[in-house]
C-alpha cells in the first residue's frame, strides 16, 4: 500500500509544475499582446536608419555627360611650344667662383706673359687678332693650355662639347666666353684698366642677352689681376672710370687707354 506521505509529495509538485506552466504560459501570452499592440517599439531597432534621413522624393538621377573625344592635334594646329627656357632671363650661368677664378687665372697668365715679352723676347701679344691668338700664345710660353680657361660653363653660345685644348681646331671654330683688350702704354693704371672681361659688355654699360650670364652682368679682370662681379654700374660704386681720370663710365672702350684694341671672342672671320 502507497505510503500516504509520498502521495502527498507527490501530488503538492504535481500541482506547482501546472501553475509554474500557467504562469509562463501567461507571460507569453502578455509579450506577444504587447507587441502587436506597439508595433513600432518591435522595429525601432531596424527603423533606426530611415529616423536618421528624412523622408522626401527621390532625388532624379543625373545622366551622363558624355565627354567630346579628342583628336590628334596636327603640327599646323598645334600652340607654339613654350620658349620660357630660352627667354634672356632663364639663359646663361650663374655667377660662380669657379668662372671668376679661371678668369683670374687667365689673367696671371696674361701678365706673366708681358713680363716675359722683355725678359724673354716672346713675340709680343698685342700681334695677335683675337682671344684666340692669345690662348694660342699662352700656350706656347706659359704652358696653359687647357680651353676651359676661355668658356664659362652655361654660356649659351658656349659649344655643347667643350674642347679640352687651345689646339684643338674645335677651339678655333667655338665662340669664346671671354673678350680681352691689348695693346697698352707702360703707363697705364693697373688698379683701374680693364684687361678682360666677359663677353658682351656693351657700350650702356648692359650685357647682351646671349652673354655667358644671360645679360644679368659678368666679370672684369683688371690689369692687376682682382677680378670684380658687375651686374650693373653704378656711379657710387663704380666699376670703370674713363682712362686717366677719376670720371666714372659705363662704357668699357673709354676705360682703355687711348690705342688700345679688344680682340674678338668670334671665331675667326666672325669677329668685330
Amino acid at each position: 500500500m502507497p505510503n500516504p506521505k509520498l502521495v502527498e509529495i507527490f501530488a503538492m509538485n504535481k500541482r506547482n509544475l501546472i501553475i509554474l506552466a500557467g504562469v509562463i504560459l501567461l507571460i507569453m501570452v502578455l509579450a506577444f499582446w504587447l507587441r502587436n499592440s506597439n508595433p513600432s517599439a518591435s522595429s525601432a531597432s531596424s527603423s533606426s536608419a530611415s529616423i536618421a534621413t528624412p523622408a522626401g522624393p527621390t532625388p532624379a538621377k543625373t545622366p551622363a555627360v558624355a565627354l567630346p573625344t579628342t583628336k590628334p592635334v596636327a603640327a599646323s594646329e598645334a600652340p607654339p611650344a613654350d620658349t620660357a627656357s630660352t627667354t634672356p632671363a632663364s639663359i646663361g650661368a650663374k655667377p660662380n667662383a669657379a668662372a671668376k677664378n679661371t678668369l683670374r687665372q687667365l689673367g696671371q697668365s696674361l701678365i706673366s706673359y708681358r713680363a716675359g715679352e722683355i725678359s724673354n723676347g716672346w713675340p709680343p701679344i698685342d700681334n695677335v687678332s683675337s682671344v684666340h691668338g692669345v690662348a694660342l700664345a699662352l700656350s706656347r710660353t706659359t704652358t696653359l693650355t687647357d680651353a676651359s680657361v676661355y668658356f664659362v660653363p652655361g654660356d649659351p653660345r658656349a659649344p655643347a662639347s667643350l674642347p679640352t685644348s687651345v689646339t684643338d681646331p674645335a677651339f678655333a671654330n667655338a665662340t669664346l666666353s671671354v673678350e680681352i683688350a691689348v695693346q697698352f702704354p707702360p703707363d697705364t693704371s693697373p688698379t683701374t684698366t680693364p684687361l678682360a672681361w666677359s663677353r658682351g659688355l656693351r657700350e650702356d654699360g648692359t650685357w647682351a642677352p646671349d652673354s655667358p650670364f644671360g645679360g644679368k652682368g659678368g666679370y672684369i679682370l683688371y690689369l692687376d689681376g682682382h677680378v670684380e662681379w658687375v651686374d650693373k654700374f653704378n656711379p657710387n660704386g663704380v666699376a670703370l672710370l674713363i682712362s686717366g681720370s677719376h670720371d666714372p663710365t659705363t662704357n668699357i672702350r673709354e676705360a682703355l687707354p687711348p690705342g688700345a684694341v679688344i680682340l674678338s671672342a668670334e671665331p675667326k672671320g666672325q669677329g668685330h
